[in-house]
């Protein structure tokens, strides 16, 4: 039996903001990888991404995302196209 076969089916979602479509990709490559190791996979668009988080508080509050794992990649720096240094 293998290890994928013998272990339980891990809920995943996929939640991102993407305004220029890269962290689209990045999360649909997360999602298609999740899914080949077995997990079942949900991608959601946030709109706003703080504005989500700031929405699971009440969850934390009564201990519902206990035991969940969470991973999040911050936007890329700005462009500095036409800036000058300071």
């Amino acid at each position: 039996m293998s290890e994928q076969s013998s272990a339980a089916a891990v809920d995943v979602a996929v939640i991102y903001h993407s305004v220029t479509g890269n962290v689209y990709e990045l999360a649909e490559a997360a999602a298609k990888a999740a899914e080949h190791a077995g997990g079942e996979v949900r991608v959601r668009k946030a709109r706003e991404l703080r504005q989500f988080i700031d929405t699971t508080g009440p969850l934390w509050a009564q201990g519902q995302l206990a035991d969940k794992v969470v991973a999040a990649s911050p936007p890329p720096p700005r462009s500095m196209a036409g800036r000058r240094p300071r």
